[in-house]
């Protein structure tokens, strides 16, 4: 009975975190890649971002007033996993589930990424 109820109070306090995601069904229509920092260059310390844009009504404009794009960053330890994914999933035509959060923190104007996964 115990271990019910820890299970019962781990799902409960876990499910808040999951459902401030928003996920998002569609194609990538586009993949933009460049510095975080984009009119200077500075090898030393500087993190890059890759941008997606999904062809999807489920995408709202990013933190109210941005383009509709999910945005993550080189210092995630997904980035390259996620980058490959999108773009095999873009050449293919392969529908994507991604899911981003409440957040631009990123980018002013950009989601931030939370989860990547092929709908089909």
């Amino acid at each position: 009975m115990k271990r019910f109820f820890l299970l019962l109070v781990l799902a409960i306090s876990a499910a808040p975190s999951f459902a401030q995601t928003t996920r998002v069904t569609g194609l990538i229509s586009d993949i933009w890649f460049f510095s975080n920092n984009f009119s200077t260059y500075n090898q030393a310390g500087d993190t890059a971002l890759a941008v997606f844009y999904i062809d999807s009504p489920e995408l709202l404009p990013a933190c109210g007033d941005g383009p509709p794009r999910i945005a993550i960053s080189t210092d995630h330890p997904l980035y390259d996993s996620v980058v490959s994914a999108a773009l095999a999933a873009k050449i293919s035509q392969k529908r994507v589930q991604m899911w981003h959060l409440p957040t631009c923190n990123l980018r002013e104007n950009s989601w931030d990424f939370s989860l990547f996964s092929f709908a089909d």
